[in-house]
């Protein structure tokens, strides 16, 4: 099979864009990469200084309760500092994106208990009177 020398010149001009394309995403991937394992060590890091400032805080908290039981021959409540759960996200990138997370259906059959409607496009009916006049 003989193929043109324009339809071939094209066909390697397409080539060589795609490789600097594939080139181009390669290295966004790489940047993204590193800057996810730097955010990764900062929050490590930032973690460990909560932590550290948590029982320094409550540390200072007992020492006050203690003094001022000692001066006054009260008992004074200790407030404490604990550190905050992490936050889990979704390890799926389209769960984040569509937010499946963050928002669950009822079902149809619920929805009808509550009094739902819908339209015939299938969208639903927010605040529609139900004899239909509005």
């Amino acid at each position: 099979m003989l193929v043109s020398g324009r339809v071939y010149r094209r066909a390697l001009e397409d080539l060589d864009r795609l490789r600097a394309d594939v080139s181009s995403l390669a290295l966004d991937i790489a940047r993204e990469r590193a800057r996810r394992e730097t955010l990764e060590h900062q929050a490590i890091r930032d973690r460990a200084l909560i932590e550290f400032l948590c029982t320094r805080v409550n540390q200072s908290e007992t020492e006050r309760a203690v003094l001022l039981k000692e001066l006054t021959k009260a008992d004074i409540p200790i407030a404490t500092l604990s550190t905050p759960n992490p936050i889990n996200l979704p390890t799926d990138p389209s769960a984040a994106v569509l937010g499946v997370d963050m928002f669950e259906d009822m079902g149809d059959d619920r929805a009808k208990k509550l009094g739902v409607r819908w339209r015939g496009d299938g969208s639903v009916e927010y605040g529609a009177p139900e004899n239909g006049n509005g």
